[in-house]
């Protein structure tokens, strides 16, 4: 076996991808607000997985990547067109899948230029690196639309406003 600080970093990575894509599977039973229905690829994916699981190829990881990241674009625009019941909105799985694949991009990091890294293993950091985005992307999006702002009450005088920005502009630019 393969024990390599590289090849060690990419099975910690890994894992924790492989604990994201559950997340989301768990996520979209649960909703089912897919256009593009991304379970058969997980269920795929687990098969693939399952004679190897300790140590899957690169070819594993990448499709086990690949799919969280289908699964979350599908997820993103379910969001956007507000297929998404409010409930399921309040309880995504968003934020805990980017905070394990920021862990697992924190585990590649020392080994993301290193010359042992074939192409595919090049592919599977990229692809987390992307999935990470596009989970913060969608628990953002989600937070806008759940969290209402706190609207700040001003006295402020908006004419003796206007005026100062009249005379701002007014200024050479030497007096700035």
């Amino acid at each position: 076996m393969n024990t390599t600080p590289v090849s060690q970093a990419l099975a910690a990575a890994f894992m924790l991808s492989f604990s994201g894509c559950v997340l989301a599977k768990e996520a979209a039973d649960a909703v089912r607000v897919s256009p593009a229905n991304p379970k058969p690829s997980f269920v795929r994916t687990q098969k693939a997985l399952s004679s190897h699981y300790c140590a899957p190829s690169p070819k594993d990881m990448i499709a086990v990547i690949s799919a969280l990241n289908a699964f979350l674009d599908a997820s993103y625009e379910g969001i956007r067109s507000e297929e998404v019941p409010e409930s399921a909105l309040l309880n995504h799985p968003f934020v805990s899948i980017e905070r394990m694949l920021a862990s697992a991009m924190g585990d590649l990091k020392p080994i993301r230029h290193s010359a042992e890294l074939n192409d595919d293993a090049r592919e599977f950091i990229r692809l987390v690196a992307e999935g990470r985005s596009k989970a913060d992307r969608n628990a953002h999006l989600i937070r806008q639309m759940v969290v209402v702002p706190n609207v700040f009450h001003s006295d402020i005088d908006r004419s003796g406003l206007k005026q100062m920005a009249a005379n701002v502009h007014a200024m050479p630019i030497s007096m700035m």
